[in-house]
């Protein structure tokens, strides 16, 4: 150990991280496991939940959005890349090649059958109407 802390410093930090991480996983938005996650944003408003999800570069056909009364899972399957339609062979490749998935646990009942989607500029938008109580 430093004398100055630095490593106590970034023992902690890394502690935090961790913790952070665990939160995340572990919060009302879980990530199905082994898929790549889906960034959202979820807002509440008095009648309804509002999911906003960026999902760049996917074809509108190729993403599936599924609603449970407390939950919305969203599913998005990329066009094959043309390395894999070519005779051509990858040096690097970082762009998705499989399914994305993102479920999220909403605090209230939806009505499942009163859902808008809107896919615009690679974001989702979806409206969830809260079911009457």
């Amino acid at each position: 150990m430093s004398k100055d802390g630095s490593d106590v410093e970034l023992m902690a930090r890394e502690v935090q991280r961790r913790i952070q991480k665990i939160g995340r996983d572990a919060g009302p938005a879980s990530i199905a496991d082994d898929l790549p996650a889906v960034a959202c944003d979820l807002v509440e408003t008095d009648d309804a939940f509002h999911l906003t999800a960026d999902l760049p570069g996917f074809e509108a056909e190729n993403i599936r959005v599924a609603v449970e009364p407390r939950r919305i899972t969203i599913t998005a399957r990329p066009k094959p890349t043309e390395i894999a339609q070519t005779d051509r062979h990858a040096v690097m490749v970082e762009r998705t090649a499989g399914q994305l998935m993102r479920t999220v646990d909403l605090p209230f009942a939806v009505d499942e059958r009163s859902v808008e989607t809107r896919y615009v500029s690679g974001v989702l938008s979806v409206r969830l109407a809260k079911a009457a109580t």
